[in-house]
């Protein structure tokens, strides 16, 4: 199974469930993703930098937000509203 390995490190490995499975259940589009991806690994990878990271992502969410509602979640009840 994949989520068994890990390619370069065991900070993924050790997690009871992966950044993956968190975005398809969730269903997130790719920056908030790498927001929850930085988030579960501060602790045993970077540290603060990836709490950086997840800032700068969470910046350009915030920056081109009707960009992504629009081309992530067209469907949606925001989408609708802007």
């Amino acid at each position: 199974m994949v989520n068994s390995q890990q390619v370069g490190g065991t900070h993924y490995k050790e997690k009871n469930i992966q950044p993956w499975d968190i975005r398809m259940d969730w269903k997130l589009d790719p920056w908030t993703a790498d927001v929850v991806r930085y988030l579960s690994r501060h602790q045993s990878k970077n540290g603060k930098e990836d709490i950086e990271k997840a800032i700068h992502c969470l910046e350009y969410v915030r920056d081109n937000y009707e960009f992504i509602i629009n081309t992530y979640f067209p469907k949606s009840k925001i989408a609708k509203e802007l």
